[in-house]
């Protein structure tokens, strides 16, 4: 990631741009809510074969069809040996592939695809991180196997940036912009469909 002076993203914070969240460590707690009485306009739907396939009573199916849709909602992710886990609460936000510097050295290849998340939002399931202080950043690695995994502008940022090529299902997070193009190298191809930024994405393309 470039060192430059970074601008603050007017809707949703850019990769490698803006401020981000605390510390990936910091877990949010997941609370299992007990399904309230069932009405039609709250609760899920489910048919009496449901139950009688699940071999639950009606109220215990209701639950249980909750707390699937409620994990079929997170995204998960993880390092190269598998020793970091980690888990997103939402669905992470404008995808950039940065071209800077800093980032082709942090992870030794041409460019790097971040998405963005806020702090809230992302737990550590497993594994230490080893987190390195740079250029005004924090970038934080698997300290097993030293895969690339987040970066955020201090401490206490908001949002953070996750490596996407970490995700356990990367193909469905494309990313929607390029920055830093002024580091690129110049055998690096860029997708002409997607907007380029010189630095910020904040800026004129």
């Amino acid at each position: 990631m470039a060192a430059s002076n970074s601008t603050k993203s007017a809707s949703f914070p850019s990769a490698c741009t803006t401020k981000r969240f605390p510390s990936p460590r910091c877990a949010s707690a997941v609370q299992i809510v007990r399904p309230r009485e069932s009405t039609a306009d709250t609760q899920p739907q489910v048919q009496p074969y449901f139950a009688e396939i699940v071999g639950l009573p009606r109220h215990l199916a209701v639950a249980y069809l909750f707390l699937v849709r409620r994990m079929a909602s997170t995204i998960e992710g993880g390092c190269l040996c598998g020793g970091v886990r980690y888990r997103l609460h939402g669905r992470p936000k404008q995808g950039s592939d940065c071209h800077c510097e800093d980032c082709r050295r942090a992870s030794a290849a041409p460019y790097v695809t971040w998405c963005g998340v806020p702090s809230k939002a992302i737990e550590v399931l497993s594994g230490e991180l080893r987190r390195v202080l740079y250029a005004d950043r924090l970038r934080s690695f698997a300290s097993c196997c030293g895969t690339p995994l987040f970066i955020q502008d201090e401490v206490s940022s908001e949002w953070i940036d996750v490596t996407v090529a970490s995700l356990d299902d990367p193909k469905t997070f494309p990313p929607e912009v390029a920055i830093c193009t002024e580091d690129k190298l110049p055998w690096v191809q860029l997708d002409p469909s997607r907007r380029a930024f010189r630095r910020s994405r904040d800026e004129n393309a």
